[in-house]
């Protein structure tokens, strides 16, 4: 639907799964870079706001990825 009707759509964050789409989400923070953005980064195997935090930074999100020794993906939502 937000393919057809972008307008209306548009409150839907924009969202990037982990780490498949790394490149994707560096492009879209290279063309969009003078936004200050807050990311909610969120394991998909917790429940309950386990392992949710917030971050301004690709590279932030990518090491407490990897400093936690998490292996699942992660949903990414742009503010």
């Amino acid at each position: 639907m937000a393919k057809h009707f972008p307008n209306e759509y548009d409150f839907y964050p924009k969202t990037w799964v982990l780490p498949h789409q790394t490149t994707d989400l560096r492009t879209y923070c290279a063309k969009n870079n003078k936004l200050k953005v807050t990311y909610i980064v969120k394991p998909d195997s917790l429940c309950q706001g386990k392992g949710i935090f917030l971050s301004r930074s690709i590279d932030e999100m990518l090491d407490k990825m990897t400093h936690n020794e998490l292996l699942d993906e992660y949903n990414i939502d742009s503010d």
